[in-house]
């Protein structure tokens, strides 16, 4: 059944169309080119002073996600959406302060323990020393968790996945800091790599028996697999072969600018081919790539 395109609207007509339809074309479509050109929401178009029963007949079928609407309104409406420095100090003072009076409810404190963890607890229960896993002291005001506390001797014995540590072995930043502050409120800190724990777990048993018998800060070495070992070999190969292309570059950048060509001239492209030893149509891609502002103010280029 064909149906006949209604003159006012633009739709096709079916029933009682015709009697009920109110709406012109060119309005329709200026609140779609609204819509979609000028980004404005339907609530927008409103208070512009559209008719409310006219703009949802337009944009029937067409309206934005929740989604794509609170996009555009943080890209139209920045300001709206930031706290201003007093708000943000006010945040920060009431979380810290619900953070002290609830430090089981911690972003940090999981109810999940690892492998490693769960052998290095049942390794310290067959001790006579009472432990204390995720243990967070009273007198500390950064919401640090030691994986397993010795209260009476204040050693704090953390197992470390690889999150913890650099491609090298050495600890990041985060962990450094971190090890630094518990220190300074006393505390003897033992670092146990989990890998350690995987690979050679009776190893560790002996460590952490002399650690308990005569308490001192350490850190294990981490046992590196081949698997990471060829990763680091892989990486190192990666970044000696990045040095070795841009000490390259920068020989070649050497070589033009000590050069005695006039670059204000046509035939410049083709000297510094030879001196390159390059094609031609590649001197202008590499002039814009490793030396842009150069070849922009001193170099001639032909006007088409």
């Amino acid at each position: 059944m064909m149906y006949k395109i209604c003159e006012i609207c633009g739709r096709e007509k079916s029933g009682q169309h015709s009697r009920f339809c109110v709406h012109k074309k060119e309005d329709i479509d200026k609140v779609r080119k609204l819509y979609d050109n000028e980004k404005l929401s339907a609530r927008e178009m409103i208070a512009q002073g559209f008719n409310k029963t006219l703009v949802c007949f337009s944009l029937r079928g067409r309206r934005r996600s929740v989604s794509e609407a609170n996009k555009l309104a943080h890209k139209k409406h920045p300001d709206v959406f930031k706290h201003t420095d007093e708000i943000k100090k006010v945040l920060s003072k009431k979380r810290k302060q619900w953070l002290n009076n609830n430090k089981d409810k911690h972003n940090w404190r999981f109810n999940f323990e690892s492998y490693p963890e769960k052998l290095v607890r049942e390794y310290l229960e067959t001790l006579s020393v009472k432990v204390i896993a995720e243990y967070i002291p009273d007198d500390f005001d950064r919401f640090f968790k030691i994986d397993f506390a010795v209260i009476e001797k204040k050693i704090a014995i953390e197992v470390n996945g690889n999150q913890h540590y650099k491609r090298n072995g050495e600890f990041n930043e985060y962990h450094i800091n971190r090890q630094k502050y518990l220190e300074s409120k006393g505390w003897i800190v033992v670092n146990i790599p989990a890998i350690n724990v995987n690979k050679d777990f009776e190893n560790v048993k002996l460590q952490l028996q002399n650690v308990l018998n005569c308490p001192q800060s350490t850190s294990f070495e981490p046992i590196i697999s081949q698997k990471q070992l060829k990763l680091e070999n892989k990486y190192a190969k990666k970044r000696k072969r990045e040095e070795e292309k841009k000490n390259n570059v920068q020989q070649k950048i050497d070589l033009v600018l000590k050069s005695n060509i006039d670059f204000s001239k046509f035939g410049w492209v083709g000297k510094i081919a030879k001196l390159l030893n390059k094609p031609q149509h590649k001197i202008n891609k590499w002039m814009k790539k490793n030396m842009l502002n150069f070849y922009e103010q001193q170099c001639f280029k032909r006007k088409f």
